[in-house]
């Protein structure tokens, strides 16, 4: 090498280095920037683990410990905004978006009643008063299920579920409808009932409802969605688990616990909840959307009654969490895809 060169080779070799040197360190101090954006594009994969809630604010704090991003809230279709904001503004200041269910137990929502969810997704909807907006409102509560004895209306509720889908896509495109789609194993009428009032009822619909409680779970799941594939919903629909959970005791014996064991332990309840999960998004794969767990909190002690409808909570009803139970579920509502 002709030595007249080797200054300008020895700098050319040093700004080489030097450059080598900063590109390393730029690495490794912005590794940590960096994981961020990849952890949110993982966890925009998966179901929306979320939570049953309520307006009393003990259940909120329950959202809070379990790490919930989304909590459903239940609130009579007719009521007004103004008897709503003291409960969504308590959520939203937590954090958390809710999933807002609107309420008609034992009839069908009116004309002038579902008009109402127009207030409703103007003031909560995106552009609205929260930071958390609402995405999507359930239009009533196993309203196909034989308890509310409504289960042979399914025409009168598909009128008003398409009416629901356009009265919200007037009044806010960003909030959506949700319908049920569980004939609560009545039989296939009230999909056939639903499709014969709003032909391509899909259309309308953002996600079907289904609430596959205890360890019949799949026959539910498969059932009704082989109903509505042979109505003409596409496979691509979301479908979405708005209620699902697990009694437990701690081991006392419950009434009954569909089909489940009366007797589960904390550490018990635990292994079916990741189990059943699991087996859930193997099952739906991306259709699968809401999986709501049933619910934050127990309503009563240990120990104080059989009613196993009292102890689906994932802490007690003095806010301890509920073992292992817990745990699992805060870690399925803390890593959920949800936003």
């Amino acid at each position: 090498m002709d030595r007249s060169f080797r200054p300008q080779v020895l700098l050319l070799a040093a700004v080489l280095v030097a450059g080598l040197i900063a590109i390393a360190l730029a690495t490794s101090s912005g590794a940590t920037a960096q994981a961020e954006p990849v952890a949110a594009a993982a966890a925009t994969k998966g179901p929306w683990y979320s939570l049953q809630g309520s307006a009393d604010p003990r259940e909120a704090e329950a959202a809070t410990q379990l790490g919930a991003k989304v909590v459903r809230v239940e609130f009579e279709i007719n009521t007004p905004v103004s008897k709503m904001r003291e409960t969504m503004k308590m959520y939203d200041q937590r954090g958390i978006r809710v999933l807002l269910l609107a309420g008609f137990s034992f009839r069908v929502a009116t004309e002038r009643e579902v008009r109402n969810l127009g207030t409703w997704a103007k003031a909560f909807g995106p552009g609205g008063e929260l930071r958390k907006p609402v995405q999507h409102i359930e239009f009533g509560n196993e309203t196909g299920f034989a308890h509310h004895r409504t289960q042979r209306r399914g025409f009168e509720y598909g009128k008003r579920c398409k009416q629901a889908s356009l009265t919200l896509r007037a009044a806010n495109r960003g909030v959506k409808i949700l319908c049920q789609a569980d004939d609560g194993n009545t039989g296939d009428g009230w999909i056939k009932e639903m499709y014969r009032a709003a032909p391509k009822l899909h259309r309308y619909v953002d996600g079907w409802v289904i609430h596959p409680y205890g360890d019949y779970w799949r026959s539910r799941l498969d059932d009704n969605i082989r109903e509505l594939k042979r109505m003409g919903s596409p496979s691509s629909k979301k479908i979405d688990i708005t209620e699902w959970g697990i009694a437990t005791a701690n081991g006392e014996r419950l009434r009954h616990n569909y089909g489940l064991s009366r007797t589960l332990t904390y550490d018990q309840a635990s292994k079916v909840l990741r189990t059943t999960t699991l087996q859930m998004r193997r099952r739906l794969g991306s259709r699968l959307r809401y999986v709501v767990l049933y619910r934050a909190r127990d309503g009563a002690p240990v120990g104080a009654t059989s009613d196993p409808e009292e102890y689906f909570g994932l802490v007690t009803d003095s806010g301890a969490l509920k073992g292992a139970l817990g745990r699992t579920a805060g870690s399925l509502l803390r890593a959920s895809a949800a936003r």
